[in-house]
């Protein structure tokens, strides 16, 4: 017995270490996503490979026969090993993402982005350009004001550039004390042009170039299956279209869309064509409403509005209404880094199946946190008002107020948040309401917002609330969107 007692410890310590390793492999199935429960032993042990940022052979690349060259956990790509995550990731391998960001930003959106919305996106599928050269954990991020012209850059607009060249710290330290957003707002409007001509001269065999800012999210299951139907052999440029001084463009941080054929009719043959519009940022607002005027001149070709399937809202700014409620959804823009993270863990959780429509955001984001009120917090309801026609700020010729032939519920709905609820209730096309300083805003349409905090000195809150019931009724009426109808795109122009 006593001989054996060294080989019954070393048994004894081998299966406690296997139950710790078998329990840690559980305990990764949090973040291995195919569907619900815990992930399989291969799952767990291909994540650990990944976080490691190699094959399981320890080199980089799968051996043969290795749990890791299973299809069904992850997808592999030439630059990355295999990722758990990625199963189902549609093949964008005929679109260049072209993201936009800025020095003093870029630490704070870019690793989001890498972890997140860029996570499967293969490497030479996409570029990061700003207003300084940089590396983020290895990820190149490319000075796209490099080759703007020297006359150009001694604008006071560049201040902010020439600090940043000259800080040998870290950007956040030198910028103490500086205007870091006005500034880099007026380096931005450069960015553009040099942008698409630095991205296709590097890569000019892509289908399609998606241009977005680093706090844009984009939607791949929508974004692939609908490019997929469009030829891109035309030229196309479309986008979510603002306006300024009466000339359309498309709005850069909803994100914009270019086709190759595009492309081509921009840059093909032509030598430093973002220079010929250098002098004319600086006497303009805005980089993308350059980039749609250098378009028109090279190309004579104009936006396309596909609203609101590239959008420049995010879940709680949208509105849930017919005219949206069953589209498609590319962009949304302006979201946070724990807003990407859950919107990345529940197309996770689809395993990027299907594409995404505007409802689908409501049941996963709205739905649960609709209140019957709430104090603090405005839901942006303003299709109806009702107030003292004679209070001070009371423009009584806005069409939104009311004010004659109401009922007694209504006549008194801007006395108090409670009698505001109760004339939402009476009226059958209130979807919500708000109350703030004895006037009642109801909204026909669904819309969550944001929190609001009553100012130094202002002691009136805001209140909003929800008409539960309705808006269930009508979700469910709704709810059968049949099949997708996809932006109507002109393939001539």
């Amino acid at each position: 017995m006593c001989g054996r007692r060294p080989a019954i410890i070393l048994l004894s310590v081998a299966l406690v270490l296997g139950s710790l390793i078998l329990y840690a492999a559980f305990q990764l199935g949090d973040i291995c996503p195919e569907g619900g429960g815990r992930c399989t032993w291969a799952g767990a042990m291909n994540t650990l490979d990944y976080l490691r940022g190699k094959g399981s052979n320890g080199e980089g690349e799968p051996k043969e026969g290795d749990v890791t060259s299973a299809p069904a956990v992850g997808t592999a790509t030439a630059d990355k090993p295999v990722d758990p995550s990625c199963h189902g990731f549609p093949d964008m391998s005929n679109i260049l993402l072209v993201m936009k960001t800025g020095a003093s930003e870029a630490y704070s959106k870019i690793p989001t982005q890498m972890l997140t919305n860029l996570r499967c996106v293969s490497e030479s599928n996409f570029l990061i350009f700003s207003d300084m050269a940089q590396s983020i954990a290895g990820q190149e991020i490319i000075d796209t004001l490099e080759t703007v012209i020297p006359e150009v850059k001694e604008h006071q607009d560049f201040e902010l550039y020439h600090n940043q060249v000259a800080c040998p710290i870290d950007q956040e330290t030198c910028n103490k004390g500086i205007n870091v957003a006005k500034q880099g707002w007026a380096l931005d409007k450069y960015k553009n042009i040099h942008m698409a001509e630095k991205a296709y001269a590097r890569n000019p065999g892509f289908d399609w170039y998606l241009y977005v800012d680093a706090d844009t999210y984009v939607v791949w299951s929508t974004l692939v299956e609908w490019l997929s139907r469009v030829d891109a052999k035309q030229k196309i440029y479309m986008g979510s279209v603002a306006m300024l001084g009466g000339f359309p463009f498309a709005h850069g941080g909803s994100g914009y869309l270019v086709s190759q054929g595009m492309m081509a009719a921009m840059f093909d043959g032509k030598e430093n064509v973002a220079n010929r519009f250098d002098q004319n940022a600086t006497g303009l607002c805005c980089g993308d409403a350059l980039f749609s005027m250098a378009l028109k001149e090279e190309t004579d070709v104009s936006v396309q509005n596909v609203w609101p399937t590239v959008n420049g809202e995010k879940p709680n700014t949208l509105s849930y209404e017919d005219s949206q409620w069953c589209q498609p959804l590319v962009t949304m823009h302006h979201i946070g880094s724990e807003e990407v993270s859950d919107f990345y863990e529940w197309e996770c959780s689809r395993n990027y199946t299907q594409p995404v429509r505007i409802k689908d955001l409501y049941h996963q984001f709205i739905k649960p946190h609709l209140d019957d009120t709430r104090a603090e917090w405005d839901n942006l309801s303003d299709d109806i008002r009702y107030a003292d026609r004679d209070a001070d700020g009371i423009d009584s010729t806005d069409d939104k107020y009311r004010f004659d032939n109401l009922s007694e519920v209504e006549q008194e709905a801007h006395d108090s948040a409670t009698n505001c609820r109760a004339a939402c209730l009476e009226l059958e096309e209130c979807m919500q309401w708000r109350f703030h300083r004895n006037v009642c805003y109801m909204g026909r349409k669904i819309r969550h917002g944001n929190p609001i905090i009553p100012g130094d000195g202002d002691g009136e809150k805001m209140v909003s609330g929800w008409h539960k019931a309705r808006i269930a009724a009508w979700a469910k009426e709704h709810e059968d969107c049949g099949e997708i109808q996809w932006p109507n795109v002109r393939t001539s122009n």
